[in-house]
């Protein structure tokens, strides 16, 4: 999953940006562009998320990759996938992007379930 095939929960100041690989997936929900990122995470609830289709119950594992200014690091996110979630407080990795955490969760049934990543808590840059 990236960024180009993510909808954002709520209107609000998240965009996507950057330019990202071509080729990939999604593209054609974004006018044929694709994206690297999603930007301007400064509000708590801020969200995007992932409609997933299981066809079978099994072990999943998301990997969070993501880059982290310095001085926003500390900001909370929690991250769930069906009725499982996890918190993770960022680390500071620059302006490159990097896999932060590998998290495991469990579909407990096939079928259609949503992975949200959601702003809990963010930390002033200044």
């Amino acid at each position: 999953l990236d960024v180009n095939t993510c909808f954002f929960g709520r209107a609000g100041p998240l965009t996507l940006a950057g330019q990202g690989q071509q080729g990939l997936p999604g593209a054609d929900f974004n006018g044929d562009k694709s994206f690297a990122h999603v930007e301007g995470w400064t509000r708590v609830g801020d969200s995007v998320l992932w409609g997933l289709d299981f066809a079978e119950a099994g072990n999943v594992e998301v990997v969070l990759t993501m880059a982290v200014p310095r001085g926003a690091e500390g900001s909370r996110l929690k991250v769930a996938l069906g009725s499982e979630s996890v918190t993770v407080d960022t680390v500071a990795t620059g302006n490159s992007p990097v896999a932060l955490q590998r998290l495991q969760f469990t579909v407990s049934a096939p079928g259609l379930t949503e992975l949200v990543v959601t702003a809990e808590s963010i930390r002033d840059r200044k």
